[in-house]
């Protein structure tokens, strides 16, 4: 038996657990009674244009999936009230298995989408600061530790509104209360306070709870500004010059680690007329889908295989990239809508599996990108476990294609 010299006795003493494997030590930090071992000895920062290891200054692309919030937040044993019985019976429980799989296809970055409001985060509208305590320690760090294990990196996301009229309509409690203009005109709610301002204690609680994780790399803190609504230049210019500079300020007040930050609707036509911010570490998000008819509707028209027609949402962030010298990352997409046995009834086509491959080609030359997403059987998108490359009924296709895009093959 080997003797553990008394440097280590006392990194024990003093709160770190240490085992020792022939000549390897390694140590890790107990916290929430879990021995937390990290596999990144070093975080990630911005350098120019690209995304580094802080310590040897190579590149790194992330390259990865956005796990299904249906997937990871109600995975895990009793999961009422987050929604109805019949979600939780559609969709599967995300295990380490999921994880490891994503990262032995060649990944190394997961998204984890959160809702502000809601029972997830801030669940009353007229209980300000009171926050969901259960929903960070069982469900976000469970997953964020799970994903440590399997070596993969971790983007927390926030979404302050899925759609406008989801939450005027009271129809969809598990989408929340909060609206795009609640936040960006910092309108008053029932409780008196202010959207803007509540939003920014909210982030600030959030920041501190996840960011000591060794695997986050850093925070998404408003995920897509404006999906599903339309918006105006004063709508815009409020984003931009008011709301961006008081979450990066919200963040910053607790993390130095990198801030992705989404344009409103994700720049699709906002980076004409976008400036950087002051802040060194910043990562300009993007997204999208190509033909989003093509790649989501099941009666959707056939691709012509005309690749200059897929850039036009995308190409000004390339521009602003090449312009201002800072990474722009696809935070949401390339994605496939498919699962021909589900009630959704869209099909893996072949002219939406080449758009796919198609669109990863372009949004290689970016730091990174995010696939929408990994995900059970219940949903209408994803890449399930299925790894049949001959099945073009199946996710295997998808998957090969996948493995061509991975950071090692950059």
């Amino acid at each position: 038996m080997k003797k553990i010299p008394l440097i280590f006795a006392l990194l024990v003493l003093f709160g770190f657990s240490v085992s020792v494997q022939g000549a390897q030590v390694s140590m890790g930090i107990k916290s929430y009674g879990i021995v937390r071992y990290s596999v990144f000895p070093s975080t990630l920062k911005v350098n120019g244009s690209k995304i580094v290891d802080a310590t040897t200054n190579l590149e790194v692309k992330l390259r990865g999936f956005a796990l299904w919030g249906k997937d990871y937040g109600y995975g895990f044993g009793d999961r009422e009230p987050y929604a109805p019985q019949w979600v939780h019976d559609k969709f599967m429980p995300l295990t380490q298995e999921h994880l490891n799989q994503i990262k032995r296809w060649g990944f190394n970055v997961v998204l984890i989408p959160n809702f502000w409001t809601g029972p997830w985060l801030e669940p009353n509208e007229d209980q300000p600061q009171v926050y969901n305590e259960e929903w960070i320690d069982n469900y976000l760090l469970k997953v964020i530790r799970m994903a440590n294990e399997a070596g993969l990196y971790v983007i927390p996301s926030i979404r302050v509104c899925y759609d406008p009229n989801y939450t005027a309509s009271g129809n969809y409690p598990w989408f929340g209360w909060s609206t795009h203009d609640y936040v960006v005109f910092n309108q008053s709610d029932s409780s008196g306070q202010r959207g803007l301002e509540r939003f920014c204690k909210f982030l600030e609680w959030f920041t501190q709870k996840v960011q000591e994780e060794p695997n986050i790399v850093g925070i998404d803190p408003w995920h897509f500004p404006y999906h599903r609504q339309s918006v105006d230049s004063e709508r815009v210019t409020r984003y931009n010059t008011i709301v961006a500079p008081a979450m990066i300020s919200a963040v910053r007040n607790h993390t130095n680690k990198i801030i992705f930050l989404s344009p409103v609707q994700l720049g699709h036509y906002d980076y004409t007329n976008h400036r950087p911010y002051d802040d060194p570490d910043i990562v300009y998000n993007t997204g999208g889908y190509g033909y989003h008819d093509i790649a989501a509707n099941a009666d959707g028209p056939i691709w012509d295989y005309d690749v200059s027609k897929i850039n036009h949402p995308h190409r000004s962030a390339w521009t602003f990239r090449d312009e201002y010298n800072v990474p722009v990352m696809s935070i949401e997409g390339p994605g496939i809508a498919q699962h021909p046995n589900s009630t959704y009834g869209r099909p893996l086509r072949q002219d939406r599996v080449d758009l796919f491959d198609a669109l990863l080609t372009m949004m290689d030359d970016l730091s990174g990108w995010i696939v929408w997403q990994y995900s059970g059987p219940g949903s209408k998108w994803g890449v399930l476990e299925n790894e049949n490359p001959n099945d073009l009924a199946s996710e295997g296709q998808v998957v090969e294609i996948l493995k061509m895009h991975t950071p090692l093959k950059k």
